[in-house]
């Protein structure tokens, strides 16, 4: 199977990067390199650090036919529209990451094409489509959707939301807690032990919901309604005691959810499931 390249822009369109007219050609950059700390201990190095770099895809634009550089403009233009979303098909199984374009060098047209190299910088890693789990009682067996917009979530969520990540490192997550509740809590297990708890101070009212989003591009705790319209910033009402925001570790773990009041809590968790490498 051929590899298959996409970009999608800040207005939702999409541009075939596999296009006759206008293709992505000799990419590089698809996999990762760590840049390590260290200290040096008699003969031997104490790693004292470990972070991803940051990635850069690089390739090629050609741009074919009678008017090259109309294609040129074109892509140049779709592109302005950030930020944008790389798509990357190797297999069936879509993977993405967030990118603009660092620099892109435009030559001089041989006969109908024009050969113009590209840079595009990656702001995170590669992900795949957010998984959505939805909180049910202990009894229930727990439900993981597929992602789709709006959101949505079982009526007889009671509790604990089941999340399996398979991806190659911890993930970000965003949490949504339906109103009406009042002090909701939540905390992060995995094999009997609890890795993080979070609370917030405040009644979120019926129509709305509480979104915990742990994503450092995105981190915010606030409440919306649940047509996602921002209401206010509830930051300043969280418990700085605990951890807050929640960071999913591979494999399997779960999220359970309570609150202060004697309603039903109605909660689900949103994770992209991460990989250093696709």
């Amino acid at each position: 199977m051929v590899r298959k390249f996409k970009l999608i822009n800040a207005d939702g369109k999409e541009y075939d990067l596999m296009a006759k007219k206008s293709f992505f050609h000799l990419p590089s950059g698809l996999g990762f390199q760590y840049a390590f700390g260290a200290e040096p201990i008699g003969y031997d190095f104490l790693q004292t650090s470990k972070n991803l770099e940051q990635k850069v895809i690089t390739g090629e634009m050609v741009f074919m036919g009678d008017d090259p550089y109309k294609e040129y403009q074109t892509f140049v233009s779709f592109c302005s529209k950030n930020p944008l979303k790389m798509e990357y098909r190797p297999t069936e199984k879509s993977y993405y990451i967030n990118v603009s374009v660092q620099k892109i060098q435009k030559g001089e047209k041989e006969v109908n094409r024009l050969i113009c190299p590209v840079d595009f910088i990656a702001w995170g890693t590669w992900y795949e489509p957010s998984v959505v789990s939805s909180a049910e009682s202990e009894k229930g067996s727990g439900k993981i959707y597929p992602y789709t917009y709006p959101y949505q979530y079982a009526e007889n969520a009671m509790g604990v939301a089941k999340i399996k990540n398979n991806g190659d490192i911890p993930s970000y997550c965003k949490i949504h807690i339906m109103g009406p509740c009042n002090n909701p809590t939540w905390a992060l297990e995995q094999g009997g032990e609890v890795l993080a708890r979070g609370r917030v101070l405040a009644t979120i009212p019926n129509g709305n919901k509480l979104v915990v989003n742990s994503s450092p591009a995105e981190m915010e705790i606030a409440e919306y309604t649940t047509n996602n319209q921002f209401v206010r910033n509830l930051y300043q009402n969280s418990d700085f005691s605990t951890g807050r925001f929640i960071v999913v570790p591979t494999g399997e773990s779960r999220i359970s959810f309570s609150h202060d009041g004697s309603e039903i809590i109605k909660a689900f968790a949103e994770v992209s499931i991460l990989a250093e490498s696709v």
